[in-house]
């Protein structure tokens, strides 16, 4: 009876010991296999460096990261891909709705041309001046107001805070470098990862 409980606590440990040290191989380094998400990538889709940015388009942190990450498209050009996600915080009012927004924007086809909309108006972002920049681009704005608030858009947009919580993003901008962590938009930062990544 001894020898038998002896035999399960082992077996126990070991297991414990297994599932750690796949842990350790899953995040060697601080690397995490993470989700590109719906939009359209920026960039080349081949590219060997893949940055995923966690955003939130009221955040003025984030507004000041959009040229140099623009900066660093254009500098590494094929060997760079940006994939933007969501990640509104709840202290800002109108970050969810402009989420919404970019989404219905996307399921038309203008994604990208509507985040640079939002970012150079990050002091208005209500209803009515979304609905604006709708019609500047030319959307079905019937198609786009409908989409905003639908089941498809808003579990989009809860599963990117998902993924970015699971991901222990804690604030915007978040950026992931092949899977590797980066705080904020430090250009400095961000291109060392990128050349020991492209080493």
């Amino acid at each position: 009876m001894e020898n038998k409980k002896i035999f399960i606590i082992g077996g126990i440990l070991i297991a414990g010991l297994l599932a750690y040290l796949l842990y350790l191989n899953l995040n060697v380094d601080g690397i995490k296999k993470v989700d590109l998400g719906v939009n359209p990538p920026k960039g080349n889709e081949n590219a060997t460096i893949v940055i995923v940015e966690f955003s939130d388009f009221q955040c003025p942190a984030c507004k000041r990261a959009q040229p140099i990450i623009s900066s660093i498209l254009n500098e590494y050009d094929k060997k760079v891909v940006l994939y933007y996600r969501y990640f509104p915080l709840s202290f800002h009012e109108n970050a969810r709705i402009a989420a919404q927004a970019a989404q219905a924007a996307s399921e038309q086809g203008k994604f990208w041309e509507y985040h640079d909309k939002l970012y150079e108006n990050q002091d208005r972002l209500d209803q009515a001046s979304l609905i604006k920049y709708a019609e500047e681009l030319k959307l079905d704005t019937n198609k786009f107001v409908s989409d905003m608030d639908s089941n498809k858009i808003n579990e989009i947009i809860d599963k990117d805070i998902e993924d970015g919580k699971k991901l222990q993003v804690q604030g915007t901008p978040t950026f992931f470098i092949n899977g590797k962590q980066v705080l904020g938009g430090d250009e400095t930062q961000i291109k060392k990862y990128i050349e020991e990544n492209l080493k």
